[in-house]
């Protein structure tokens, strides 16, 4: 069972990336025991990034931009807006006219396929990189690893990041700023609550561009909210012949139309679901 201060991330809101070596610009990382959801035991942890170039001239403009404008959520693709063509690089916010740039785009897979994490070719190429498999080289220093993209089990991507010091030159080369939105959660099933102080289970703290919440919620074994019920509601026809390939229907009235109604209550012991997210 994990401390309160684990919940609290205050190891990680003491980091910053002004001052860290590598700099992430694309992840979505997701560490999860064996446990189901819901039941005793259960763990996970979650750690997402989405970065933007932003012009230097606009820097200030862009402090507005937040998790839910430059989250994972959105992937990359060239659409038609306001009367132009916007390629798959660009970053337009919703709410004023600059734009930005994509230093990683994440392209769709398709039906079962997996995304797949480019990086901006501008980027690679001013920089001299050389792909190999996963890593990004620059044979004019020797080869060092540049950018690295790492992938869970399944080969999905789940984290693409590059050394700082090469950043900040190409950075400074087109006078432009890296924003970045990050979130995080942590979150685990305990048979109790007392290791955690916060008044009603609950607290929040901001700080700066910081927004910390965490919660503690009382659960049935499963996942469902301790106490709690559910109303189910259930209609159908009774003019249709099952046996037809394709039945007619006419138009619903109160003679061809049944409903039925009934609550249903959850069950299962008490546990508490605990969990701390950052923004």
């Amino acid at each position: 069972m994990e401390e309160q201060t684990w919940f609290e991330m205050q190891d990680v809101r003491r980091r910053f990336y002004s001052r860290a070596v590598w700099i992430p610009l694309r992840a979505a990382k997701q560490n999860k025991n064996a446990v189901k959801y819901g039941f005793l035991g259960y763990k996970e942890g979650f750690f997402g990034v989405g970065t933007v170039a932003i012009p230097l001239d606009n820097k200030v403009e862009s402090e507005f931009i937040d998790w839910q404008e430059l989250g994972i959520n959105h992937n990359h693709c060239g659409v038609w807006q306001d009367d132009r063509y916007q390629p798959a690089a660009m970053y337009k916010p919703w709410r004023h006219d600059f734009t930005g740039e994509h230093l990683v785009l994440d392209q769709m897979g398709g039906g079962a396929e997996s995304h797949e994490w480019h990086l901006n070719q501008d980027l690679a190429i001013t920089l001299g990189l050389k792909r190999e498999g996963d890593n990004w080289l620059r044979p004019e220093d020797g080869y060092p690893i540049v950018v690295r993209l790492a992938r869970d089990e399944d080969g999905d991507p789940t984290l693409l990041e590059i050394r700082a010091s090469y950043l900040r030159d190409y950075l400074c080369a087109r006078k432009m700023v890296l924003r970045i939105t990050s979130y995080r959660q942590r979150d685990e099933v305990t048979e109790t609550s007392s290791h955690i102080d916060w008044e009603n289970g609950e607290k929040k703290d901001e700080n700066g561009t910081d927004r910390w919440e965490g919660r503690v919620q009382e659960i049935h074994e499963g996942g469902m909210p301790y106490g709690e019920e559910i109303a189910v509601f259930d209609a159908g026809r009774t003019d249709v012949d099952p046996e037809e390939d394709v039945p007619e229907f006419d138009f619903p009235t109160d003679e061809n139309i049944k409903t039925d109604r009934w609550t249903k209550k959850h069950s299962g012991r008490k546990l508490f679901r605990v969990s701390g997210e950052l923004w």
